[in-house]
């Protein structure tokens, strides 16, 4: 099984997958980049929830109009049949781009945390899913095993990372009537 594996990234990687993985990866750390290169921002509490957010939003976005419009495709690239459950796919990723968006335009960062922690939820079982298929179901491609699985991974560590880093130095208040 290990050579499989080795196999498939040796010989089918090619230059299309790695402008998926660019285009998986670089939304997700490019908050992460500017918060870090950019010391004013650090100081604004909330600034890397939202960076991050927005373009989580964008992806998801992204993702909702590839599924959507061209669902045969994403299903073929899978080994799926075509069915409306890809569309709903779609309606969710788009459901959580636009929640996020709406979120931000409302200024509700409270309510950002608990869609990335859905969504983080959610890439956990698609990443489970694709390590199911490649390795239970002997499906050792590259669609389970290269960027969608990285994809998935990174949004599940960097939500949870970015969420933890947003409660860092937050200081409940108490009011005590006198």
């Amino acid at each position: 099984m290990l050579e499989q594996v080795i196999y498939v990234f040796a010989h089918e990687w090619s230059p299309s997958d790695t402008l998926w993985l660019f285009l998986y990866v670089v939304p997700l750390l490019l908050p992460l980049v500017f918060f870090t290169v950019l010391p004013s921002l650090r100081n604004k509490r909330g600034t890397l929830l939202m960076l991050f957010s927005f373009f989580v939003a964008l992806v998801q976005l992204a993702l909702s109009y590839f599924n959507i419009f061209f669902g045969q495709d994403t299903a073929s690239l899978y080994g799926w049949s075509y069915s409306r459950s890809i569309i709903l796919l779609g309606l969710f990723h788009g459901a959580v781009g636009l929640g996020i968006f709406t979120c931000l335009l409302l200024g509700r960062l409270e309510w950002i945390k608990g869609i990335l922690a859905v969504l983080a939820l959610q890439a956990l079982a698609s990443g489970g899913l694709h390590l199911f298929e490649a390795f239970l179901n002997e499906r050792i491609n590259l669609t389970h095993l290269g960027p969608p699985l990285w994809h998935d991974i990174l949004l599940a560590v960097t939500a949870v990372w970015v969420l933890k880093t947003s409660e860092r130095g937050v200081v409940d208040v108490y009011y005590v009537p006198r």
